[in-house]
């Protein structure tokens, strides 16, 4: 029944896939008048969308289950100030924005590539609860049309001559809806025209299902919030496109329904008579009782005599005694005889009220009659229509039709005796994700299996889940038309006669109301104005003034006084107040009078607007805002309550009850030494907590808090409290005192004493000799090892002393003249053959003791030389190569070259002439653990940066806010490549500081016109909004701000950035000049530019 949703037919594929491609967004309005994207938050979403079949209309549903680590989203905790960018979204104590209804909407953002997208709606609501889970917190949203039944009409509407669309147009637009956010069923014929009463004890929502009911329509809401209606009896209708093409193969699992509710359709017709001539449709005789007194005002109902009534006269006729005395008087609202004044007359279209008042000062007036002329309307019952499929057993479905046509009402009985013979159902777990349908939509539908060949069915339920990047869609679906059923090799269509009615069932006239159906076709004209109180046009706005005064209570009071409207149907005026020019908390007031006056907060700048209120429900637009200065009463705010303190070192922490005064300006607080406060140090506080710091240590401090409202009233100062710093230097606290286990770096104990000390607990590798008294380590002390055993064939060996004087060892041949403290051999001196490879020690000579030229070819008795064993720098020249020629080292130009360039180091190798490693398309891989923890890039860059880099800078921008809340946005695209061939071993840990910091620059000034600018920086990550920058809202602003991109989680895949400048505008007609910059400060990534 409803068209399916205008998305380029290329993202369907995309959409489709049940885990990628997309992403949640939702915005949310949750101070009534900006959209703020929550989508950072969201966790989890669940949408419900259904239409109701032969059952009343229900409103859609959605959850949204947020992340609350740091008490976002609880209700009782309130911020300093509102302000979603940093997740302050309950606002203070008066605006606790999170109590409150807020309109959100949900939207899929579909890409085709990283950068083209389309976004798909998935729900518009209201947010009507929110339940705080650990954690998390969950909202609970209904579809747009949730506003329909809070409101209830505010007086009974008879509608004449009007298509169903039309009398819902005007019930939603009366209950605060636009005509942009409908799409309704068309009409040409006027025989669709029809007359229905819209009752006042009813909400809109329960007059709109009677009329969609009695209409055989079916109304919900799409997922962008757009309310349609359609409905299968009318002239234009027909069905739309089918949204998409169900196979048995694109769902995982299913039920299968074959229910039937009904088998009897009876559809009654109540219409109403009019009559062509005036009569008396008031004519009420009242008691004794109707009695004024002097000088005093009395309030008249009298229903009329029909159950309706329009063109009601603007004259009532009165009759009253006085001293038993009768009078009459025929009067209009204000006109009075001389003794009774007609005050007030409503007219609605059930009754009048009137409003007398008795001039007299002495004498009581009673009211005995009342009589007024207009044409009467009375409701009839015109025909009844029954289509029943079977006798037994009988379970019936009725409506309340409007129409008189017999053959309308002929075919709503037929469309609903079809629906009735609808009974195959399924309800499918898709494969993939269905965000395109919606309840309502149609679809083909193919399941063999099942003996289902084809057939169009219609959607009557879609249940949507997104979690945790997987996407998921339920659907519901019955039989719509052109069904086939597979018998074999043969196609079966089923068909559906309905049974022709019985002349009794066509029509069943009411003896008492025939001749009231004849007068139905004497109508002179079905445009008139539903009744004459309805005039259908707004009121005008009332022109008021403003004063301000303090009473004798010392409170501060306001008062508006304007002219009475001139207007018949006025019944009252509506007047709002706030403290802000936007009325965002306004603050409501309801009279009948010309004046009113109410209590405010003193000294503060109050911002009135109103409207004028009729009996038609109709209400003026509200005026232009007026402000006033209160005046300053002299009511100070109650005494602060709950003061608490807690010493620390130098410091002390205080806080206490928040004052709930509404004209609270700050609190101040006092704090002394001395108890009586005879030299305080006074602190002013805006918050109701403080950090008292720099104080003495070992001190106790005196504190008391009073708080100051906007006209400078102080309350009374709290209760007095008193806490002490602490201290750390107590000698007491060391008597006993020991460090163990600890490590001292370049430390010492100066001073100390240390008991109980002994070699065991001296872990040093050493004991300085410095630190030993001379004379004190005698021979017993000491303890060493005999002289070690000569080595077979050495020639001498080393000791302290050549006599070994405690063992009686001497050398042998051992002679003061022989004594020389080392030998060196040389070829003229060693004895021949005494030096053989076996005496050598060592396993190498080094170079410095081989002669030059001394190691000729002849001396090598290698078939190859694969290994140099000598110290670094021996070959000091020349190139050594490999056996293939593509790698060499060459010494003379310090450069190492692999593979025919590949890899290169040294000097010169890079391309700018430069030292360095260049890598001409190879990889660095690292195989196995790295000894540090990680590794360390620091302040290093792959690719060359200047000191600070700047990838753009949009200057001297010029845009135009026409009206307020106007919208500017610039974006800019970056591409990070992360170093993925870079991995960590065991127990090592990825180093990201320093990679990359951002650095971005925003000024915004206005150069014509008086409206203030807000600039806010949004930054998004793999397409999720990572950070948000605001500024305050002036007519000059200016911010930097720096960000390092990972700090935030991120997969192992490159990076795209998006960078966002969004600027508003709290005015119209102005012009603001505007600039932005983003610079790289420090990086160790790759950047590419998009």
């Amino acid at each position: 029944m409803f068209p399916k949703l205008n998305i380029p037919e290329e993202y369907i594929p995309y959409l489709r896939h049940p885990s990628r491609n997309k992403k949640v967004i939702v915005y949310a309005k949750i101070d009534g008048t900006n959209w703020y994207d929550i989508s950072s938050y969201v966790k989890k979403v669940t949408i419900v969308n259904r239409l109701e079949f032969l059952q009343d209309p229900a409103l859609d549903s959605a959850t949204i289950t947020l992340a609350n680590l740091n008490n976002e989203w609880t209700p009782t905790q309130y911020n300093d100030v509102f302000d979603p960018a940093n997740g302050k979204f309950n606002g203070t104590v008066d605006q606790a924005y999170l109590s409150k209804e807020w309109e959100v909407k949900i939207l899929l953002r579909v890409y085709k590539d990283p950068t083209t997208y389309v976004e798909v709606p998935l729900f518009y609501g209201v947010k009507t609860e929110l339940t705080e889970k650990h954690k998390t917190a969950e909202i609970t949203l209904k579809d747009i049309l949730y506003y329909a039944t809070k409101k209830k009409l505010e007086t009974d509407i008879l509608y004449q001559a009007m298509t169903p669309s039309e009398i819902l147009s005007d019930l939603l637009q009366r209950a605060g809806y636009s005509t942009s956010q409908f799409d309704f069923q068309g009409f040409t014929s006027d025989a669709y025209k029809c007359v229905f009463l819209a009752k006042r004890d009813k909400t809109y929502w329960q007059n709109i299902i009677n009329l969609v009911k009695g209409s055989a329509g079916k109304i919900s809401t799409k997922p962008d919030g757009t309310i349609i209606f359609r409905t299968r009896n009318s002239d234009t209708y027909e069905d739309p496109d089918v949204a998409a093409d169900l196979a048995q193969d694109e769902f995982k699992k299913y039920d299968l329904t074959t229910t039937k509710r009904y088998n009897k359709i009876v559809v009654d017709s109540e219409s109403y008579s009019i009559d062509q001539d005036l009569s008396n449709v008031v004519d009420v005789e009242l008691g004794e009782d109707s009695v004024i007194e002097p000088n005093s005002s009395a309030n008249f109902e009298a229903d009329y005599v029909s159950d309706y009534a329009k063109d009601v006269s603007d004259t009532v006729e009165i009759k009253y005694k006085i001293s038993n005395l009768e009078y009459t008087a025929t009067l209009q609202e204000g006109e009075d005889d001389g003794t009774i004044k007609l005050e007030s007359y409503q007219r609605f279209a059930d009754k009048i009220v009137c409003t007398i008042k008795n001039l007299s000062s002495s004498e009581q007036v009673t009211i005995t009659h009342l009589k007024t002329q207009g044409r009467q309307i009375k409701r009839i019952a015109i025909n009844k229509v029954i289509r029943q499929a079977t006798e037994t057993p009988e379970k019936e479905y009725k409506v309340v039709s409007f129409f008189e046509s017999e053959g309308i009402l002929k075919t709503i009985a037929d469309i609903y005796f079809d629906e009735v013979g609808k009974s195959i159902g399924f309800v499918l777990d898709m494969n993939q994700f269905y965000g395109d349908i919606y309840a309502g939509n149609l679809v083909n539908f193919s399941v063999p299996a099942k003996g289902i060949s084809s057939g169009k069915f219609l959607v009557l339920k879609v249940e949507h889940t997104l979690e945790g990047g997987l996407f998921r869609t339920t659907l519901g679906i019955l039989e719509w038309s052109g069904l086939q059923f597979q018998q074999g090799d043969h196609i079966a269509t089923r068909s559906y006669q309905a049974p022709p009615p019985s002349v009794d069932q066509i029509q069943q006239s009411l003896s008492e109301v025939q001749s009231q159906v004849d007068e139905l076709d004497q109508r002179v004209s079905q445009q008139e104005e539903k009744t004459q109180f309805l005039d259908g046009q707004a009121p005008p706005q009332p022109d008021f003034q403003l004063t301000s005064f303090r009473n004798a209570q010392g409170e501060s009071i306001v008062e508006a006084s304007w002219d009475e409207v001139n207007a018949t149907d006025i019944i009252g005026y509506e007047l709002q107040w706030d403290t802000n020019y936007n009325f965002y908390h306004p603050r409501t007031l309801r009279t009948s009078d010309t004046t009113i006056s109410w209590a405010v907060p003193g000294n503060t700048t109050i911002y009135v607007r109103m409207r004028t209120l009729d009996a038609e429900g109709k209400k003026s637009a509200w005026t232009d805002w007026h402000s006033i200065i209160s005046a300053k009463d002299n009511v100070p705010p109650s005494k602060p309550q709950g003061v608490n303190a807690v010493g620390l070192f130098q410091t002390i922490m205080v806080q206490w009850n928040e004052n709930t005064e509404e004209d609270l300006s700050h609190y101040v607080l006092e704090y002394d030494t001395d108890e009586n406060f005879s030299n305080p140090t006074r602190i002013t506080l805006a918050a109701n907590h403080t950090v008292i710091k720099e104080l003495n240590v070992n001190t106790t401090y005196y504190i008391r808090v009073a708080a100051v409202d906007t006209s400078g009233n102080q309350s009374e100062w709290s209760d007095v409290v008193s806490a002490s710093t602490a201290k750390i230097d107590d000698e007491n606290y060391y008597d006993y005192a020991a460090i163990k286990n600890c490590i001292m770096h370049n430390g010492y104990i100066d001073s100390a004493w240390i008991s109980e000390l002994d070699a065991g607990l001296i872990t040093t590798g050493y004991l300085s000799a410095d630190r030993i008294e001379a004379g004190t380590i005698t021979f017993e002390k000491l303890a060493f090892r005999s002289a070690f055993s000569v080595p077979e064939g050495a020639i001498a060996y080393w000791t302290n002393s050549l006599v070994d004087e405690l063992y009686g060892i001497t050398p042998k041949g051992y002679t003061e003249a022989n004594l020389h403290p080392s030998i060196t051999l040389l070829p003229e001196n060693a004895p021949e053959g005494s030096v053989v490879a076996d005496l050598l020690a060592a396993d190498k000579v080094y170079g410095n003791h081989i002669a030059a030229n001394t190691i000729t070819a002849d001396k090598l008795d290698v078939s190859e030389l694969s290994a140099i064993t000598a110290n670094a720098g021996t070959i000091t020249a020349g190139i050594i190569k490999g056996s293939s020629e593509t790698t060499k080292f060459d010494l003379n130009q310090d450069q190492l070259i692999v593979g025919s360039g590949i890899v290169k180091i040294g000097k010169g190798v890079l391309p700018d002439g430069g030292d360095g490693i260049l890598l001409n398309g190879s990889n660095l891989h690292v195989e196995g653990e790295i000894d540090t923890d990680y590794l360390d890039l620091h302040k290093a860059a792959i690719i060359s940066l200047d000191e600070y880099k700047t990838f753009f800078s949009h200057t001297n921008q010029t845009k135009y806010f026409s009206s307020a809340g106007d919208l500017c946005v610039d974006h800019y695209t970056l591409y990070v490549l992360r170093p993925i061939t870079i991995t960590t071993g065991k127990g090592a840990q990825k180093c990201y500081k320093n990679i990359p910091i951002f650095e971005i620059s925003v000024n915004a000034h206005e150069t014509s016109g008086s409206g203030k600018t807000q600039a806010i920086v949004k930054i998004f990550y793999m397409y999720n909004l990572t950070k948000t920058f605001s500024t305050a809202t002036s007519q000059s602003v200016s911010a930097t701000w720096s960000f390092n991109l990972w700090d935030y989680e991120h997969p192992d895949d490159d990076d795209e950035v998006i960078f966002e400048l969004w600027l508003f505008c709290d005015r119209g007609n102005t012009y603001v000049n505007w600039s932005w910059e983003l610079k790289i400060i420090q990086s160790s990534c790759i950047i590419h530019v998009i």
